[in-house]
């Protein structure tokens, strides 16, 4: 696998988080318990996370070869 390849997979694999962060924050309108807004808002706090660190490696992997050494 080359790293254009799996540049690809974490931009997928981040366009996959986007659309979940979004389900879960419609979830979390819709809620009217406050324990499970809280949950929500917990697990959205840490998907924003990975997949700021899925885009990191997107980029790094993508212009990988471009760069100088």
């Amino acid at each position: 696998m080359r790293l254009s390849d799996m540049a690809a997979q974490y931009a997928e694999s981040a366009r996959l988080l986007t659309r979940r962060i979004g389900q879960l924050r419609t979830v979390r309108r819709r809620t009217r318990d406050a324990l499970g807004r809280q949950a929500l808002s917990e697990r959205i706090h840490t998907l924003e996370l990975l997949r700021r660190e899925v885009r990191e490696m997107e980029s790094l992997t993508a212009g990988y070869y471009g760069r100088g050494r």
